[in-house]
């Protein structure tokens, strides 16, 4: 994924967009998007996440990094990633925690 709503899908310039660089490829719509496609990349994450090797379990230097945003229903998400020397990105967690004040403490508790 590359950061980009999944709103844009239904949108008219980017349809027009695409159908320049491709005219044969006919874009998900925003409900597919949300629904099928988001529920398959969620069970390759899960999948990846079930099949950790050793060497990246055991490795001295993770990052861990915290990213928080606003879906489409305005509920607060927040995902916990791990980021490995490799450069792999394991999603830890991801969490909905609009009735959670925001502040540093009680995220660190999610």
């Amino acid at each position: 994924m590359c950061g980009i709503p999944f709103a844009c899908v239904g949108n008219a310039h980017m349809k027009h967009v695409l159908k320049c660089l491709k005219p044969s490829f006919a874009p998900p719509g925003i409900t597919t998007m949300r629904t099928t496609v988001l529920d398959g990349l969620y069970g390759e994450v899960i999948l990846k996440h079930a099949a950790w090797p050793t060497n990246e379990i055991l490795a001295r230097h993770l990052t861990l990094t915290i990213d928080g945003w606003s879906n489409a229903r305005m509920e607060s998400i927040y995902s916990f990633n791990i980021i490995f020397p490799n450069r792999r990105v394991i999603l830890l967690k991801s969490e909905d925690l609009s009735t959670t004040t925001h502040s540093g403490h009680n995220i660190a508790g999610a």
